[in-house]
């Protein structure tokens, strides 16, 4: 096992599609068998600056903001300089060339990035790029950590009394501003509840489109009985003065239907739920992603909602300023696409999916051991002795390697082989313009 590598999940390798052009970079997925030699990996997709449509790279040059850069530092850099991209593709195994690092550029400080022209085969990335949409864009926010990045945290000013004070009854330094009545049982909240549960019922009884969704009693009052029904009673008792016999009316008004509030799982229809699905196959939850590429009709809209609370209003000792306490109890409300992803978890369509997830890691292989194989094909190779290396400018005492194709064809020694198919240019000049 000597001869071998290993790699597993999490891994950047270097991926050779063809003799005669650069190495790819991707980073392993998963690891799959399909019989008993043979094992696939599904891989995300690196991009370089010279993989990218020439009107596409130009658009975001990117500007090394280290000081002192010599014009071959930043040419070294632009070398390692990455893209990466939500793209995901299958290739065989035996593909593999070795392994490689690659790096978020947010966690490198700038002037640790000339450190990285010491590192073999390491690169780093800022940007992504979508192949579909040829654009390019920022990757994912991160997290700044540091003293510099971190709020100014104020002394603590304890009270000038002694501690025996400090112990002041509430009532004396707190004043109640407001308070809910209190007139309402358990009980009668219960019964109230059932009650509205019942009208939610009736009401998608006369809703058509429900009726259609829900032909059954049973998946009716499924739906009768979530979160968003209970919600709309509540907010309704809470406007309607904590008086069940006016919220009811309101709920119900004569000679009409009652009242009636969707949630996000009886508003999308069966193909967006499909379309939904897909994303977080494709995606996770990244619903970003989700909602740009497969559903730009839906928002990500977050709402707040307030929950009126008891509210205490405290007199500060020696300050003539009120601050307030325990004043608002906030709940967020996730519109569409949050709001259905959470509510979809609820369904058996999540179950299935975990499911069906964990069969396929169960028989996915978590490593492989792979034979380092860096035999170059003989297209690439010249049989002439003594020829000039058109990179470094040695002498090829064996033989050469050809970059590119006649006429335009460049011969190079094994060291800028290398070099070139491992960072896609030569190291001292750029092979592209010479081609």
């Amino acid at each position: 096992m000597s001869n071998h590598q290993t790699y597993q999940i999490g891994d950047y390798v270097y991926v050779e599609e063809s003799p005669a052009i650069p190495y790819q970079i991707r980073k392993i997925v998963e690891l799959d068998r399909y019989n008993s030699n043979d094992v696939e990996m599904k891989v995300k997709c690196f991009y370089r600056r010279r993989e990218l449509p020439p009107d596409v790279a130009e658009q975001h040059l990117h500007v090394f903001s280290v000081e002192a850069l010599s014009e071959k530092e930043i040419y070294d850099l632009s070398l390692r300089e990455l893209f990466v991209s939500q793209t995901f593709d299958i290739v065989h195994a035996n593909r593999i060339r070795g392994k490689c690092n690659v790096i978020m550029m947010e966690d490198v400080l700038d002037e640790n990035l000339v450190d990285l022209i010491k590192e073999d085969a390491t690169f780093f990335y800022h940007l992504s790029y979508d192949p579909v949409k040829r654009v390019i864009k920022s990757d994912k926010g991160y997290i700044r950590v540091g003293s510099e990045f971190q709020a100014t945290i104020p002394n603590f000013i304890g009270c000038t009394q002694n501690n025996n004070t400090n112990h002041t009854l509430h009532n004396e330094i707190e004043t109640l501003v407001w308070s809910p009545p209190n007139n309402l049982s358990p009980s009668d909240l219960d019964s109230y509840m059932t009650m509205c549960k019942s009208l939610a019922t009736l009401a998608r009884a006369n809703y058509p489109p429900s009726t259609l969704r829900h032909p059954t009693l049973v998946s009716c009052v499924a739906c009768a009985s979530r979160d968003t029904t209970l919600q709309l009673a509540l907010d309704t008792l809470q406007q309607a003065g904590h008086s069940i016999r006016r919220a009811l009316q309101v709920l119900a008004p004569p000679s009409q239907p009652p009242l009636l509030k969707l949630d996000q799982m009886e508003m999308w229809s069966i193909t967006e739920g499909n379309l939904f699905q897909q994303g977080l196959h494709k995606f996770g939850k990244s619903f970003q992603d989700i909602q740009t590429d497969l559903l730009p009709w839906k928002t990500l809209k977050v709402t707040l909602r307030t929950l009126q609370m008891p509210i205490l209003e405290c007199k500060k000792l020696g300050c003539s300023t009120r601050f307030r306490v325990a004043s608002a109890l906030f709940a967020i409300t996730f519109e569409c696409i949050i709001e259905f992803y959470y509510m979809w978890k609820t369904t058996d369509h999540y179950i299935q999916q975990r499911r069906a997830k964990s069969v396929e890691a169960e028989k996915r292989l978590k490593h492989i051991y792979v034979k380092v194989d860096r035999k170059v094909d003989p297209s690439v190779l010249y049989q002439e002795n003594f020829a000039k290396c058109a990179g470094c400018g040695s002498v090829c005492t064996a033989h050469s390697y050809g970059i590119g194709s006649p006429p335009n064809l460049l011969k190079v020694c094994g060291n800028c082989w290398v070099i070139w198919k491992e960072y896609g240019d030569l190291k001292d000049v750029s092979v592209y313009g010479m081609l």
